[in-house]
């Protein structure tokens, strides 16, 4: 299983995966750019490393905070955007698994892809290892959105746990 926190907000979880055991990686899905419908950007921002390690079949595991809702925006619809995508690219489904209000749209951002998003995409499908991804998201709400003193103060303590 490969564990994954999403910056910032998924921070709140990185002292009780470390006392788990677990040696999270790192993500950073902006919800800035769903928020302003720029879900090319974003696609663009996502990680080799958790492209890599879904095509060969690891168990990855996202953890976020919100500060509004019970499912963060990169979760939701970050993450139903990126598994639209891989769907599409690598096991050739046309289905949409998560917030399906916004079907029409990821087929829209989808297929106005050029060659070179594709392609990302692409490059990982030869490594494809599964018949389907397996990707889940951990949410919950956090009162410390946009506290920096919070977050950093995670990584100084961090001998402390």
């Amino acid at each position: 299983m490969k564990i994954y926190v999403n910056l910032t907000c998924g921070l709140e979880a990185y002292e009780e995966l470390v006392k788990r055991g677990y040696d999270p990686h790192y993500l950073y899905m902006q919800s800035s750019l769903l928020e302003r419908k720029k879900f090319k950007k974003f696609y663009e921002g996502i990680d080799a490393d958790l492209l890599m390690n879904l095509a060969l079949g690891h168990y990855c595991v996202i953890y976020d905070f919100s500060a509004k809702k019970k499912m963060s925006r990169a979760l939701k619809q970050g993450v139903g955007f990126l598994r639209y995508c891989i769907d599409r690219n690598w096991f050739g489904r046309d289905e949409i698994l998560f917030d399906k209000g916004m079907e029409t749209y990821f087929r829209q951002v989808y297929n106005g892809f050029d060659k070179k998003d594709r392609k990302k995409l692409k490059y990982f499908r030869r490594f494809v290892n599964c018949e389907d991804i397996r990707l889940a998201c951990v949410c919950s709400r956090t009162d410390h959105d946009s506290d920096w003193e919070y977050y950093t103060k995670i990584f100084t303590n961090k001998n402390e746990f």
